[in-house]
């Protein structure tokens, strides 16, 4: 899409530049060309414009790249336990290996995180089609809420979340954070 738009940005200055030329047919063309070559530009800063909004549309609605809106993660729907060496600790991750968080200043499911910047930086875990429980997870102890974003992932009562400086699986950069905490099988905070 950016090289259409430069393209078509380049191809209208040309034809600025040529409309500017010496033309001695003695009619006016020359005026329509600069005024076509003027409404091309137009609209080719216009396509960027609108072009670099919806970047940044969609990176304030998925700023981390995990594939949902309105800051929901949609990611994968698997909770899984996996070994984490930094806290050598079994926690709960999504079916792509992303630390899942719970926020101790949530009131049980109502989420204390719904405006940004806090929304932004700890987006719901809220999979398509809900989860499903992974090896050592306790099927029981998940279910979905309105929480941030309808379909909030629950575990043993705490919301779940992703933090957005979780970079790659594994991460918990999250940890350090007042009141965000990695969980483990049994719900409990790991960390703190």
């Amino acid at each position: 899409m950016r090289h259409r738009t430069l393209f078509v940005v380049i191809t209208a200055l040309g034809l600025a530049v040529a409309a500017c030329g010496d033309d001695d047919s003695g009619d006016d063309t020359s005026g329509a060309a600069t005024t076509a070559a003027a409404t091309a530009t137009t609209t080719a800063a216009g396509a960027a414009t609108t072009a670099a909004a919806s970047a940044t549309s969609a990176a304030a609605t998925d700023p981390y790249g995990m594939g949902g809106t309105d800051g929901a993660a949609a990611g994968e729907g698997t909770v899984a336990l996996a070994d984490n060496d930094e806290l050598q600790a079994r926690i709960l991750v999504d079916g792509e290996g992303r630390t899942l968080y719970l926020f101790e200043r949530d009131n049980g499911t109502s989420t204390a995180c719904a405006a940004d910047p806090c929304r932004s930086n700890w987006p719901a875990f809220a999979p398509e089609g809900g989860p499903e429980a992974g090896d050592g997870v306790d099927a029981d102890a998940l279910d979905t809420v309105d929480g941030q974003v309808p379909g909030h992932v629950t575990y043993q009562g705490h919301l779940l979340y992703y933090f957005a400086g979780d970079r790659a699986p594994g991460d918990v950069n999250g940890l350090g954070i007042p009141a965000w905490f990695p969980l483990d099988a049994d719900g409990d905070k790991v960390g703190g």
